[in-house]
This record gives structure tokens, sequence and C-alpha cells, in this order.
């Protein structure tokens, strides 16, 4: 699923992906290739975590 956006993405010209992650999905993302963007946003008391990857 990750690379089927990643894909759709490069079609549209985009050369980089950014997201926010649960702290559970950090790993999954970083294995995918994703590193740390910056602090932690909070929902309530849930932290996001921003991630970018250069794509292309």
């Amino acid at each position: 699923m990750v690379l089927a956006l990643e894909q759709a993405l490069l079609s549209w010209d985009h050369t980089r992906v950014r997201l926010t992650s649960t702290r559970t999905a950090k790993p999954f993302y970083h294995s995918m290739g994703y590193e740390d963007a910056g602090a932690p946003a909070f929902w309530g008391q849930l932290p996001g975590y921003p991630m970018v990857k250069a794509i292309g």
C-alpha cells in the first residue's frame, strides 16, 4: 500500500512524501526508508511524529 502511494505520487511529479506517524508505526516507516522530520505534534494527549522520504 505504501509503495503504491509512492508510485502514484511519482507519477504526479512529486519528489518527497511527508506523513505523520503514530509511535507504534514509526519502526515500520523507518523500515520503508522514512526519516524523522521534527518534533512530535500533539492531538490531545496523542503524539504524531512527522516523517519524510525522498522518492524518485
